[in-house]
């Protein structure tokens, strides 16, 4: 291959290149890796036949649950690798910047998050291309992942100057890793890629109140969650784990969301939407067939609005306020 400035340049083959090869992308990471990219369509995976739809929850403990019953855990960072990257971490600190050694620490410890990122995204790859060969339509939550991962905002202290509260921004922090280190992001963007190529779909629900939902009568509270794992509803006494029972909501939203539209799954089943009115209804913007858009005069009926309005104004007096009352000027 070659690289502009630097020649011809040899690289390692992992995979087959596309028919096509388009522009090259060279890219290197923290680690110190190079990696060479050639853009290609997604390419559609040999299916099985005759499999049915999934709904899965997501959560932190347990990364994925399947209304299966099926348990996937994203991987994580090994104890050992856990007590040398806070090693390095502490050597890192007590060195001087810009020298060598500051540098060869920070390589190593490059080297040991670029391992747990491949892993993971490897993970995601195979768990994708997993459900789905193995499912028609795969129904997910539509989570606002950014938004969930925010820092929580700083609590000034009315009390002291310049002082602030606690807000649990430690707490928050743990839960942010834990939710970035399941892949859920990753996991859904390469599922619905792969789906979108291969013939299946993916649909996106509300994820409100899954895991407070009875999958079997449709109760809803939050006292049928009696604890992390263990779901008992209050009103039939059905009892589940709490991530396949949220699954199978999911399940259930999505498939009431393919039989019609819908605007809000509720605890029993999909809202229906309100039919669209006719064109030129009364109280639609197509009344009578004119367009009516607010602050620009139009002709109606083939009169001059904007003439009109403006001999009234013309003709009219000004007024002032002077006073209490409104007089003429």
């Amino acid at each position: 291959m070659q690289v502009p400035k630097c020649g011809w340049v040899r690289f390692r083959w992992t995979r087959t290149l596309p028919a096509h090869l388009g522009m090259a992308r060279v890219t290197v990471d923290r680690a110190g890796r190079w990696h060479v990219a050639f853009p290609a369509p997604q390419p559609a995976l040999a299916r099985r036949a005759g499999g049915g739809p999934v709904g899965i929850d997501r959560g932190v403990r347990t990364a994925l649950v399947t209304s299966g019953g099926q348990h996937y855990r994203a991987p994580q960072i090994s104890g050992r690798q856990a007590a040398r990257y806070l090693a390095l971490e502490q050597r890192l600190r007590r060195q001087s910047k810009g020298s060598r050694r500051r540098e060869r620490t920070r390589q190593a410890m490059a080297q040991i998050t670029a391992h747990v990122t491949d892993r993971r995204r490897d993970w995601a790859e195979k768990i994708s291309t997993h459900l789905v060969k193995d499912h028609d339509v795969i129904v997910l939550e539509k989570l606002n992942i950014p938004g969930m991962v925010r820092k929580p905002k700083a609590k000034p202290d009315p009390e002291q100057r310049g002082g602030f509260l606690a807000n649990g921004a430690r707490s928050k922090a743990g839960l942010n890793r834990a939710i970035l280190g399941s892949c859920w992001g990753l996991l859904a963007r390469r599922a619905a890629q792969k789906a979108a190529a291969s013939s299946a779909a993916v649909i996106y629900v509300d994820p409100r109140f899954t895991s407070q939902q009875c999958h079997v009568c449709g109760h809803t509270a939050p006292g049928n969650r009696d604890s992390q794992a263990v779901f008992r509803c209050q009103r039939c006494g059905h009892s589940d784990h709490a991530d396949v029972n949220a699954a199978r909501n999911i399940l259930a939203r999505g498939l009431a969301t393919m039989e019609g539209p819908c605007a809000r799954p509720g605890a029993r089943g999909p809202c229906p939407r309100k039919p669209p009115a006719p064109a030129g209804a009364a109280g639609t913007s197509r009344e009578h067939g004119v367009s009516r858009v607010p602050g620009i005069p139009v002709l109606q009926g083939g009169v001059d609005v904007k003439g009109q309005i403006s001999s009234r104004t013309a003709a009219a007096p000004s007024t002032s306020r002077t006073g209490r009352g409104l007089g003429p000027t």
